[in-house]
């Protein structure tokens, strides 16, 4: 038997109890449960209920799991126990873990885990978007399932330590789901979409998917809007995207909708194609490379190393621009990435 010791913050109303570990295929009847206790909860909390959502693995279509449904329910403080145990009592749960930020509720047949957070706790956040990037990557839900299978093998003094034991993989899945997901390198014509809040920090809001395309490359960024509150800058640190709003930022664990500006996008992307266009002749024609630039909806300007321009400069700048505009060239992305230096050549 494997042995797990608790932590000293956690305490497990009923103490220990060892429990064999059984991992099933994907149920269709795990989301209709939920479906059923969530309405039980809202009816038991009312306003209380800030949010309800399925999360754990039942919550994942595909993945293999124990047949317990988790389910996380966002109250103002969930160390404020007295204003919602009774209701949860009332509705027929029974309090199993009691840990700072955290209660655990769970139905009397163990097959319900009812997961209580307090309005803005990062853990909300990190269940949810666990829970999508599980959705979305086949990959990272097989290794998952796998390890699961493998654990459940084995014998464990408390279901704790055998979630326990998933950390490291979960951590590492954690890592790459805090990613923000980049809606637009799949489909630049995408004008909306949904989106879950992963971090806000002041007027900045954090997505865990997004089709504004961020300040960089060149191009200006997006505008537009998410949930109605305008989206005035986008901004790419490391691997999530922070965007600007004007308004009331919603909170983290909501799911909101955006709206690109689609003229000013639209325009963009014309603008960049012609400087594009625009590179790739002169350095054909003249050789010379690009050494800077700047570019705004419909307008733009590049520098190059010319000095002076060739005689007959504009004229033959503009013949050539408009005979590959009309050539309707197909792009291709791998062009470049073989020599820095001819990364704006059109290929032929």
């Amino acid at each position: 038997m494997t042995d797990y010791q608790l932590p000293a913050s956690v305490e497990l109303i009923g103490g220990m109890e060892p429990r064999p570990i059984h991992i099933v295929d994907y149920s269709d009847e795990w989301p209709r449960r939920y479906a059923q206790e969530r309405t039980r909860i809202v009816a038991a909390l009312g306003s209380r209920a800030l949010q309800v959502e399925h999360v754990g693995s039942t919550a994942v279509p595909g993945l293999g799991a124990k047949p317990i449904v988790d389910i996380l329910v966002v109250v103002d403080d969930a160390d404020d126990e007295d204003t919602f145990r009774g209701a949860f009592e009332g509705a027929g749960y029974v309090l199993r873990v009691r840990e700072p930020r955290h209660r655990m509720f769970r139905t009397p047949e163990r097959d319900v885990h009812v997961h209580v957070y307090g309005a803005g706790d990062e853990e909300i956040s990190a269940l949810l978007r666990f829970r999508n990037w599980l959705r979305r990557n086949p990959e990272d839900r097989a290794a998952y399932e796998s390890l699961k299978r493998e654990l459940a093998t084995r014998e464990w003094t408390d279901m704790n330590g055998y979630a326990n034991a998933k950390t490291d993989l979960v951590q590492e899945i954690k890592a790459r789901a805090m990613a923000t997901d980049l809606l637009y390198l799949r489909d630049a014509y995408l004008r909306e979409f949904d989106a879950l809040v992963t971090a806000v920090d002041g007027d900045r809001v954090a997505l865990d998917r997004t089709a504004f395309y961020p300040t960089g490359g060149g191009q200006p960024h997006d505008n537009g809007a998410l949930d109605g509150a305008s989206v005035v800058d986008v901004r790419k640190e490391g691997d999530v995207v922070w965007h600007t709003v004007e308004g009331d930022a919603p909170g983290v664990g909501e799911t909101v909708h955006g709206v690109v500006d689609w003229e000013r996008r639209h325009q963009l992307m014309r603008t960049h194609s012609a400087m594009h266009v625009l590179c790739g002749v002169i350095w054909n024609e003249w050789g010379k490379a690009v050494t800077g630039g700047n570019m705004e909806p419909l307008e733009g300007r590049m520098d190059f190393e010319f000095d002076p321009l060739p005689e007959g400069f504009a004229g033959r700048v503009a013949e050539l621009v408009n005979a590959e505009i009309a050539a309707d060239r197909e792009s291709d992305p791998g062009v470049g990435a073989r020599d820095p230096r001819r990364r704006h050549r059109r290929p032929r």
